[in-house]
């Protein structure tokens, strides 16, 4: 019996020395850096009581650690991207503006959708090429705990930033 470590063309590994480099640099945190993710964003509430919420990709510099600078692809300028809070029965608005290098789309998950709000270009929408923008719109129908993200070239955009938390109703 081989372990995929021990199989012959494979570098064998130390496990220990890895945990033991996870568990420092996870103890460094949390640490102060210059921006914060995961922030709420207010909506703008329409004279119909649409709650409309202005997301904008774009690559920003991020600190990921205290004096360690990346460029990421972020929502708002965060990472991750800010957190959407609707009622039951909201009607909601979202506007995402592209400011990346290439297309790209906002896909959700854990609700209900009408397919051509389902951010899965060019399936059910057309692409938002760069600096352009698409507005999707749909009503929350019940209670949720769900994400947003990039769809377009996802193995790309979500690593680098492109995702953040979509809630509906209480917990």
């Amino acid at each position: 019996d081989h372990s995929a470590a021990q199989r012959p063309g494979t570098t064998v590994m130390d496990y220990a020395a890895m945990d033991a480099a996870m568990e420092a640099s996870i103890k460094l945190f949390p640490a102060k850096t210059i921006g914060r993710g995961n922030q709420t964003l207010a909506p703008k509430v329409l004279v119909d009581g649409t709650k409309e919420f202005a997301l904008t990709a774009a690559i920003s510099d991020w600190e990921v650690s205290p004096g360690k600078v990346v460029k990421a692809w972020t929502y708002n300028g965060q990472v991750p991207g800010p957190e959407i809070r609707v009622d039951v029965g909201d009607k909601v608005r979202v506007v995402l503006t592209n400011h990346l290098p290439m297309g790209t789309d906002v896909h959700f998950h854990g609700f209900d959708m009408p397919f051509a709000m389902d951010g899965v270009s060019p399936i059910t929408q057309d692409l938002v090429k760069v600096n352009g923008t698409f507005t999707y719109e749909f009503t929350a129908t019940k209670p949720a705990v769900g994400m947003y993200h990039a769809h377009h070239h996802g193995q790309t955009q979500v690593p680098n930033g492109l995702f953040g938390a979509f809630y509906v109703g209480d917990m």
